[in-house]
């Protein structure tokens, strides 16, 4: 990790907008236990989760990374994010990865929709 990075030791669940509107922005090198979590749920109507992971250089690593049912994953500028399995899950739910040398790395597998089906 670089001289600006941030390491997460932990199993947890990073929650965001699971109470209200929240956001998770990196925009340098952040990684977490392989066993952590990133969940972007905003559970209720009124709540919305945001993650973004923006700019050359910025990158988040974690076990599952779920976006849903009001949740937005925003991957650009270069930003990467890697995961054991990832899933997009609502009605709501929007995952974007945009720009040069941004990407989403699922080692597992990606899940889309409620129907909990992966696709290959």
């Amino acid at each position: 990790m670089g001289t600006n990075a941030i390491s997460i030791v932990s199993n947890a669940t990073v929650q965001v907008g699971t109470f209200g509107t929240g956001a998770f922005t990196v925009d340098g090198e952040c990684a977490s236990n392989p066993a952590a979590n990133l969940n972007t749920t905003g559970v209720a109507t009124s709540t919305i989760g945001n993650a973004s992971i923006t700019g050359v250089g910025a990158s988040w690593s974690n076990g599952v990374l779920t976006t849903g049912p009001n949740g937005r994953l925003s991957v650009t500028n270069g930003g990467q994010v890697f995961s054991s399995n990832g899933n997009i899950d609502g009605p709501n739910a929007t995952s974007t990865v945009d720009g040069s040398n941004s990407m989403w790395n699922v080692a597992g597998t990606l899940y889309l929709g409620n129907t909990v089906r992966p696709i290959s």
